[in-house]
């Protein structure tokens, strides 16, 4: 951690890409996976590439937890000690800790059932998470995400605002640059990262795309 009167700590549940991470000095809190006996530190002790591999082969799902209190204070201190007076934190909603849980747990469900590829989506006044769509086949859930995506977002296309975007992925990173590829031939965003995220309760590979709203 760099000296600088501001540091910035995230969850590991942000899925900050590693270049940003190094850019800005962005110290990150990992979650705990839980896997059968076994503590694993996201991003230390396990690897997203790590996880989907053994994901798809290992008869037990893991589990998370969240970061201890004492494991942000760790970092809290160490920020201090290099000098920050202010500290920014960036934490998964609260809203989501349980229900995103069980909301996935349920799409895995209802996916195993009737090979459905669950569409979910982030309620920002609520910060929970909300069915909305199931489709077939995975062609047709990728088309229907961008196609929700970007008709959420015609006020500022009409306007010309810049946009801030990322794709995220589990497990799928050919899916994420063809998604990635068509929006930046598309829309031309100011800014278009790819990252991975993890996703312990649904063995389905999973692909999102993400904006920020700030001018």
């Amino acid at each position: 951690m760099s000296a600088c009167p501001i540091a910035i700590i995230a969850d590991s549940t942000c899925d900050i890409p590693a270049e940003l991470i190094e850019r800005y000095h962005i110290e990150v809190v990992p979650q705990i996976i839980i896997w059968g006996n076994q503590e694993l530190r996201d991003r230390v002790d396990i690897q997203p590439a790590e996880f989907y591999q053994r994901l798809s082969t290992s008869p037990q799902l893991p589990t998370t937890s969240q970061p201890t209190v004492k494991s942000f204070g760790e970092h809290y201190q160490a920020a201090q000690a290099e000098g920050a007076t202010d500290i920014i934190v960036f934490t998964v909603s609260s809203a989501m800790s349980g229900t995103y849980q069980s909301a996935r747990q349920a799409a895995h469900f209802i996916g195993s059932l009737l090979d459905l590829k669950p569409l979910v989506e982030i309620n920002h006044q609520t910060g929970l998470v909300e069915g909305a769509d199931r489709v077939r086949t995975r062609r047709k859930g990728i088309a229907a995400l961008y196609q929700r995506f970007f008709e959420k977002f015609g006020a500022a296309i009409a306007a010309q605002r810049p946009l801030h975007l990322a794709v995220l992925h589990g497990g799928v990173p050919e899916d994420a640059a063809l998604l990635a590829e068509r929006i930046q031939r598309e829309y031309q965003p100011a800014d278009l990262v790819i990252g991975r995220m993890l996703s312990a309760e649904l063995r389905q590979a999973v692909l999102s795309i993400n904006a920020d709203e700030s001018p």
